[in-house]
């Protein structure tokens, strides 16, 4: 074989020459050569171009350009929010769901019975301007006292706290009623508790937070009312607790 950088003439010598073959790359056999230059290739040699820088156009040529990662199809005006940005200035759904007196009142698991219905000659409800008046609100189911007794005598302090807590319930029932629905309430302006308790009773405010818990459950404790709350001798139809409500509207 022929050194590198070298061909074979007519006489079968080996000479110089300026352009760089390499047998094994050009992968030609001595007898290739030898038939080209037989036939007058040492000129057509000179002109041929390399093997080596034929074979790389070709394989430019040939070559397929490389696939795009399929992404997303994304239109005009169309904007990507990344994990990281989620949590600058973006609003939860369900954050603000929740926020809701309504959805408060679905997620305690309270379904509010039908409204109470007066026991005299009066409306359980008035709305006047932006607040909402409730009439004296009793712990009745169907029309029925739940709660009958004196707190600290014939009723200890927890059950009286679920009386104050129904009660409750029976407000918000009414204000439904009316409103349509409780998120139409902006916040709870006032609540007056009436209980009927024994002499030597001293648990009064206790009691009353069952009312309140609940409504600050529902509304929130930023829309906590001011409470009153007043120990009389007795109520209507025997019940210990009985609650005044008023709310302030949404405009």
């Amino acid at each position: 074989m022929a050194p590198r950088g070298s061909y074979i003439d007519a006489t079968g010598k080996t000479a110089k020459l300026g352009i760089r073959i390499t047998v094994a790359r050009v992968n030609l056999t001595i007898a290739k050569v030898r038939s080209l230059f037989h036939s007058g290739s040492l000129c057509a040699l000179r002109r041929a171009k390399p093997v080596t820088l034929h074979m790389k156009k070709i394989r430019k040529r040939d070559a397929k350009p490389p696939k795009k990662k399929a992404g997303p199809h994304l239109s005009k005006g169309t904007v990507i929010v990344t994990g990281a940005s989620k949590g600058i200035g973006a609003v939860s759904h369900k954050s603000k769901h929740l926020s809701s007196a309504e959805s408060r009142l679905q997620s305690l698991g309270i379904q509010l019975p039908s409204a109470p219905t007066p026991f005299g000659s009066y409306v359980e409800v008035v709305e006047s301007g932006r607040l909402l008046f409730l009439s004296g609100m009793l712990p009745v189911i169907d029309h029925k006292p739940a709660y009958v007794g004196k707190i600290g005598k014939d009723l200890d302090s927890q059950t009286g706290r679920d009386a104050a807590r129904v009660t409750a319930i029976a407000a918000l029932s009414v204000a439904r009623d009316y409103l349509g629905t409780l998120d139409r309430i902006k916040r709870v302006v006032r609540l007056g508790v009436f209980m009927v308790t024994a002499d030597e009773f001293t648990g009064h405010p206790a009691v009353a937070d069952g009312a309140s818990d609940l409504l600050r459950d529902i509304f929130g404790k930023e829309k906590m009312a001011v409470r009153l709350v007043i120990g009389v001798a007795n109520l209507p139809l025997g019940v210990p607790i009985e609650l005044e409500v008023i709310f302030e509207l949404e405009e």
